[in-house]
């Protein structure tokens, strides 16, 4: 297997990623993340949009 350059990678995928992110920018929109997924694993499925509101910080 041959393996890339870190500057041939950059230049292949760097465009996309110009400010050094790899998701989308956050709604803005924050949630406490650990109790909601210590619920989500509680209950045995993912949380319903209101209850993961309950959640907002």
């Amino acid at each position: 297997m041959i393996q890339k350059k870190s500057s041939e990678f950059f230049d292949q995928f760097g465009s996309a990623m110009k400010d050094g992110r790899l998701t989308e920018p956050s709604n803005g929109k924050n949630f406490d993340l650990h109790k909601a997924i210590e619920l989500s694993q509680k209950l045995g499925r993912p949380l319903k949009e209101n209850e993961i509101a309950q959640f907002a910080v």
